[in-house]
């Protein structure tokens, strides 16, 4: 796959950064990028990097570089003659390239006119990506893009509204930057701004008037464009330090105690930007401003120092300046959740899988190792919001999947096949066995009586599994809680003495009184999981018996894109993992833990993240005695 990352740099830096290294201008197209790329402004070869072990080719292109673009068309030359080097010349550079992917992240130099042009001159374009992370001037470009990615939930909504393909994308750090630096220096500054302060465009109010108030009370030092600050906001001028790019930037970074950081203006309720990654990733002790949803990104005051207003801010920097252990633990934690979740490796299996899905390049594969390994199928992505996953999915009520379903159980029931599990069909029961053993374990307590309300449970797949052991008791009663098309083909097809269809849970508990709860691998796949757990608790069941369960063993959830083997069916959906921690916090006050057990030997598969794992437990309310007599 050919890819080519389209960019123009801040002319303050493409300035300074020649006046340091004027040799490079007498030197090869290749020797320039090659010093660019390790200075690593913006995002550099990041993507470049990270791209390529997942079969892509790519060619970077920083448009408004004169001396690089000027070293370029002297070595290969130009079709036709060069009237706008930042237009033109790019144009040269992709049609020789021939690339299947135009991902660019600048839309204000590049209209939609030009991006017609380009794919008439270059026809092996298919798909066009454009990034927006910012506030724009002229919406039309966007009409150029196939998609338009962001890091702003905001923007990614406003866009969906515009009528465009969006997708939210987080930011991340290279890891790269950490060999480039001097490591060895000890941290010199106490706190630090690093950034622009541009009120004149209402970008960075609320960041403006902050600093306002901080350097009232803390001595901080601000590497932000000298004039354009220092004429809007005078009062900062005394902490005015020389703007600083690249790896001089990564620098201040690691020299700095703490850094601190104040969203841009359209990002009002989400943490978005670019600088939470840089300085964490740098072992940086980030203060930053607290926003919805900032714990899928990181966890606050433990990983990131969160304020909601000037005075926590200027009270808990205070307090982090005389308490060093405190501070040196909170950066090593956000530094070591960078590198385990937020780097541009990661974001590079999420680009390629919505790069994949929109060129319909997801193949038919058996399930091997090495499928697993080139990233087919599974769990992808790490996205903000439930509609994110939803516009990347297939969604789980797919007729597709239903069609399935009701095929695979149709010949369990008729005993053509002794067990299913997700429409696969198995000659031998494969048993859970410490789910069996739960069952039987309270319907022991309970005079041989068991009545479960098994959430999500398809047409009876842990029903059929296990009811060949539960058929002696005095009574089963078994009440599956589903989708309607479900429910109505269970109740028309495979509703027996034993086995009930309902389409709420509240119409289950009226006519069954089930008083054990079966969650089996379905607490992912519901949009808010955390409310349901909420529900659940104030319906008071005595025993909750999840299995089969994806979790995150660490502190963060994740919203991923799970896609099916296409030996199953061709299907993805939204798919929390959960963190473990969590889920048994809430549930902890009112249940006990009587057992808890790994479903299957092997990790879960994940690209990117670590330390994931298939779960199952048994909880019984607190409280009940031993020798219960009550339904169940």
């Amino acid at each position: 796959m050919k890819l080519v990352y389209l960019t123009t740099c801040y002319p303050i830096y493409i300035n300074k950064f020649y006046e340091k290294n004027p040799e490079l201008l007498r030197m090869s197209y290749s020797e320039q990028e090659k010093s660019l790329d390790y200075d690593a402004f913006a995002w550099a070869d990041y993507w470049t990097h990270a791209l390529q072990p997942l079969g892509y080719e790519v060619m970077g292109i920083r448009a408004n570089v004169q001396p690089l673009q000027y070293a370029w068309t002297q070595e290969y030359g130009t079709q036709s003659p060069i009237t706008n080097w930042v237009l033109d010349v790019p144009v040269e550079q992709i049609r020789r390239f021939k690339p299947d992917v135009l991902f660019m992240d600048e839309y204000s130099a590049f209209s939609r006119q030009w991006l017609e042009n380009i794919r008439q001159v270059c026809p092996s374009i298919r798909l066009v990506l454009g990034w927006c992370g910012a506030p724009y001037q002229d919406a039309s470009v966007f009409k150029g893009y196939d998609v338009v990615l962001s890091c702003v939930p905001e923007l990614v909504e406003e866009f969906r509204a515009m009528g465009h393909q969006s997708v939210h994308l987080n930011h991340a750090f290279d890891p790269r930057i950490l060999d480039r630096v001097d490591v060895s220096k000890k941290p010199s500054i106490d706190f630090s701004f690093i950034g622009q302060i541009m009120v004149a465009k209402q970008y960075h109010l609320q960041r403006a008037v902050l600093l306002r108030e901080i350097v009232k009370h803390i001595d901080i030092q601000i590497f932000s464009p000298m004039t354009e600050s220092s004429q809007q906001i005078p009062e900062l001028r005394p902490f005015l330090k020389p703007s600083v790019f690249g790896l001089e930037m990564f620098q201040k970074l690691w020299d700095s105690r703490m850094t601190f950081n104040s969203h841009i203006g359209v990002s009002v309720n989400h943490a978005s930007n670019m600088r939470m990654f840089e300085a964490t990733g740098m072992g940086t002790c980030l203060v930053t401003d607290w926003k919805d949803h900032i714990s899928n990104i990181f966890e606050p005051d433990r990983e990131v120092v969160v304020y909601k207003n000037v005075e926590e801010c200027i009270s808990k920097v205070r307090w982090l300046l005389t308490h060093e252990k405190e501070r040196n633990d909170i950066a090593e934690a956000g530094k070591k959740r960078v590198l385990r979740e937020h780097t541009f490796s990661h974001r590079a299996l999420s680009l390629d899988r919505l790069i994949r899905e929109k060129l319909g390049k997801i193949h038919n594969s058996p399930i091997t190792a090495s499928n697993v390994a080139s990233k087919q199928f599974g769990f992808w992505g790490d996205y903000h919001t439930w509609n994110d996953a939803v516009q990347n999915s297939s969604g789980y009520d797919s007729g597709i999947v239903f069609d399935k379903v009701k095929e695979s159980l149709l010949k369990v029931k008729n005993g053509e096949a002794a067990y299913e599990r997700d429409t696969v069909l198995f000659h031998k029961i494969q048993y859970s066995w410490p789910l069996l053993a739960s069952l039987l374990w309270i319907a022991s307590r309970n005079n041989s009586r068991l009545k479960i309300l098994d959430f999500g449970g398809s047409l009876g797949s842990s029903y059929f599994q296990n009811k060949g052991w539960l058929m002696h008791l005095t009574e089963l009663s078994w009440n599956i809680v589903e989708q309607s098309h479900f429910v109505e083909y269970g109740k028309q097809c495979f509703a027996d003495q034993h086995l009930h269809f309902f389409y709420s849970m509240d119409e289950c508990i009226e006519t069954e009184k089930p008083r054990t709860l079966l969650l089996s691998n379905v607490l992912g796949y519901l949009e808010k999981p955390y409310g349901f757990l909420q529900k659940v608790m104030d319906m008071d069941f005595d025993y909750i018996i999840f299995d089969r369960t994806p979790f995150l063993l660490s502190d963060a959830d994740r919203l991923t894109v799970q896609v099916v083997s296409p030996d199953i069916y061709e299907a993805s959906y939204p798919c929390w993992l959960l963190s473990v921690n969590k889920v048994l916090r809430l549930l902890m006050g009112k249940y006990e833990m009587k057992v808890d057990f790994p479903v299957y030997s092997e990790p879960l598969e994940i690209p990117g993240v670590s330390g994931g794992r298939y779960l199952g437990f048994l909880l019984m309310k607190r409280g009940i005695t031993l020798s219960g007599n009550g339904d169940n």
